[in-house]
């Protein structure tokens, strides 16, 4: 999962209609759907320990949508 690149996957989230609620300076981006009544959490730092973690999570919500 240190492989995956925030860039990449915001851009994908935003390509399906999710809308950016915040960005936590240089650490993450808050992302939210009308349609699914979800919250994502993108973590913007694969340096982070918990970096895996995060994205994993988020990946495990977004495929529950």
């Amino acid at each position: 999962m240190k492989n995956i690149q925030p860039e990449v996957v915001a851009n994908y989230l935003e390509k399906r209609g999710w809308q950016q609620l915040r960005e936590i300076e240089n650490e993450a981006i808050i992302w939210s759907n009308k349609l699914s009544n979800l919250t994502l959490v993108l973590p913007l730092n694969p340096e982070v320990v918990d970096f895996p973690v995060t994205i994993n999570l988020l990946a495990e919500n977004l495929a529950n949508v």
